[in-house]
């Protein structure tokens, strides 16, 4: 079964909205910063201002991604969404508020968001969603989990919105402050409408995961090449596609590099859940033909998509 992509929604450091990060990314233009800056939400949720108010950094994330693309109409509309740090930043802020001004620091509404799906919830509340909500938790293969049962959703009739979303400003500068400048990750979100394919439209053809327990990797990834042939050669069969052009995760591009046969698509930096901004650009460039978007957790695991064209 494959997947139409009917939008993408993206919210990172290059800007917010499909059409302003694909802009800076042909145009070749990087930001120094790993933070998106202050949100602001309140014209594109006039009605929930309350809500918009509650939202944590994560929660603002996803919202405005998904307030930046097509979003389906309220009703069934599946939501799964991968994280790795999920709602880490937020319990941060809260124990530390805590631990300063005692228990009358505390409010009702802090605790929602110190739950991994909060920002799945709340974006549901906000878009009128009333369909199945899942969160994936899967190390960097968050976002892939969230693909590979978006694929379910459509098989079984019903739209979905997936992607993935991450918010790690203590944990970025906790690895600054220990001199990992290089391994630190970047905040972002990025979502998929997932519906019926189109013919000649964009397309998830295929999404895979394979794992191996025994070979965990560091914390910026990596992937035992056995492991990362057996899954290209699968998910390429499943896709009925060879990809010449790949976005592989920032552990992978060395494993590419020496492959004159792939076209190494633009690096996204590290955060998490960036596979899903990768397969959002790789919908922005699919005159280049189809696109493995591949990526290697420390968890011991590699996950692979396809994005392409529907047959």
């Amino acid at each position: 079964m494959i997947a139409g992509i009917h939008a993408v929604g993206i919210a990172c450091p290059l800007g917010v909205g499909a059409d302003a990060v694909g802009a800076a990314w042909a145009a070749g233009t990087h930001r120094d910063s790993d933070s998106i800056g202050r949100i602001k939400l309140r014209r594109s949720y006039p009605r929930h201002g309350a809500l918009v108010r509650r939202l944590d950094r994560v929660g603002k994330l996803v919202a405005a991604a998904a307030s930046a693309m097509e979003a389906p109409p309220p009703g069934p509309v599946s939501l799964g969404l991968g994280t790795d740090l999920g709602c880490a930043e937020t319990s941060y802020e809260f124990l530390g508020r805590l631990g300063t001004d005692g228990p009358r620091a505390v409010q009702p509404f802090d605790f929602p968001n110190l739950v991994p799906n909060a920002a799945a919830g709340h974006l549901g509340l906000l878009r009128g969603w009333t369909g199945p909500s899942l969160t994936f938790t899967g190390h960097e293969g968050g976002a892939h989990g969230a693909l590979e049962w978006g694929l379910d959703e459509v098989a079984a009739g019903r739209t979905a919105v997936v992607g993935a979303v991450e918010d790690c400003g203590e944990v970025r500068r906790r690895l600054q402050a220990r001199g990992l400048e290089g391994r630190h990750p970047a905040e972002g979100a990025a979502l998929l409408v997932l519906g019926e394919p189109r013919r000649g439209e964009p397309a998830l053809l295929a999404a895979w995961s394979a794992f191996d327990p025994h070979r965990r990797s560091a914390f910026v990834g990596g992937a035992d090449p056995d492991i990362l042939a057996d899954l290209l050669e699968r998910v390429q069969a499943d896709a009925g596609v060879v990809c010449r052009q790949v976005f592989p995760s920032e552990a992978l591009v060395g494993a590419f590099a020496g492959m004159a046969e792939h076209d190494i698509g633009p690096r996204t930096g590290r955060w998490g859940g960036d596979a899903a901004l990768r397969a959002a650009l790789a919908v922005l460039r699919l005159s280049d033909g189809p696109s493995l978007i591949v990526t290697a957790s420390r968890g011991g695991g590699v996950h692979g998509a396809v994005v392409g064209r529907a047959p």
